[in-house]
């Protein structure tokens, strides 16, 4: 599962390695979804969320907007980043992505 992340939470994330969210989270299954809502100058990091959930994790499909919900205060810790610079987008720009490997602390 995907979720784009703002400026501001990657940089919490490189310090303090875990995240809460009290309200609900949307998360995607796929990647480019994810990056939809995000940066759009062309030398900025789209930062990405890639969730890693164990098998009886519960959420919600919404097909209307192609979304999983997953619960309040759902607490996920970074286990690792990754930075690619040069990644070819569907809209035919290169650009760096930052990914953010999570998994749920429970």
């Amino acid at each position: 599962m995907y979720r784009g992340i703002t400026d501001a939470v990657a940089r919490r994330l490189e310090t303090d390695n875990v995240f809460t969210k009290a309200d609900t989270t949307d998360a995607t299954l796929r990647f480019w979804n994810a990056c939809d809502p995000l940066e759009t100058r062309p030398d900025a990091w789209f930062n990405i969320m890639a969730i890693n959930l164990p098998e009886d994790a519960r959420g919600l499909y919404d097909a209307k907007r192609d979304v999983v919900v997953l619960p309040k205060n759902l607490t996920l810790k970074c286990i690792g980043v990754g930075e690619f610079k040069k990644i070819l987008t569907p809209d035919g720009v290169k650009r760096k992505i930052r990914m953010f490997a999570m998994e749920v602390r429970s």
